[in-house]
């Protein structure tokens, strides 16, 4: 009698599926990000979605593999924008990875981010310091398990907005004591080592993502990717 090997099913998997919500995106951001959009090309499936109402029946249809909020107007307390905005944090709590950059953190208004933080999350950061300085990544953040921290730099500079009250363990990158700003108008000033331009946490079954770098540096690109799982 023959033996038949039971039959593998070699159907390759299927890619994640990276939304990218831009609801306000200004005219320059595919120029600026094409490093960026091609790198997750290459890893997931792309989906944009760039106005309330087709970001909302995406996600009334959809469960993406992560979210990249790509500019502040998810922040605007404006009718238009509830439906999206509580899809968002649906999203996020039940599971979901949602990560603020690119031009998130370069156009938001500070009291629409600080009150979006505290109303709609739950959360003391507040909008903090803006400034180029070194950040190393905090060993607080292996702990983390949703993130790789195998692509990431040990440290690199960044012209960031900063938050401030962000929990440690929440903080992935931090000014050191050594850690000044870096201008080339200003002198060197010490920084606030307890604030932190990049930020991942467990918010219910899910990760929310911040990072406040302004000028798309290539380690803060790396960063994304590891938020998004890529």
């Amino acid at each position: 009698m023959s033996t038949r090997t039971p039959a593998t099913n070699t159907q390759p998997s299927s890619p994640p599926t990276i939304l990218l919500l831009s609801l306000e995106k200004m005219s320059f951001w595919d120029e600026m990000h094409t490093d960026l959009v091609n790198t997750i090309s290459a890893k997931a499936t792309i989906k944009r979605a760039s106005g309330p109402q087709n970001a909302t029946t995406y996600l009334t249809n959809n469960t993406p593999s992560a979210i990249l909020v790509t500019d502040p107007a998810i922040v605007k307390f404006k009718p238009s924008l509830t439906p999206v905005r509580e899809k968002l944090i649906t999203y996020v709590r039940n599971g979901g990875t949602a990560v603020l950059a690119t031009h998130f953190s370069s156009f938001v208004a500070p009291q629409d981010l600080t009150h979006w933080f505290q109303t709609s999350w739950g959360l003391p950061w507040q909008f903090g310091d803006y400034h180029r300085t070194t950040v190393h990544l905090s060993p607080k953040c292996r702990r983390v398990p949703r993130l790789n921290r195998a692509g990431l730099p040990a440290e690199y500079s960044q012209k960031a907005v900063f938050l401030k009250n962000v929990a440690k363990e929440a903080a992935v990158y931090l000014p050191s004591g050594s850690s000044r700003t870096q201008s080339l108008v200003f002198p060197p000033a010490q920084v606030d080592c307890e604030q932190t331009p990049v930020v991942f946490a467990h918010i219910g079954e899910g990760w929310l993502g911040y990072v406040g770098d302004v000028n798309n540096e290539a380690e803060s690109q790396a960063v994304v990717l590891a938020m998004c799982g890529l």
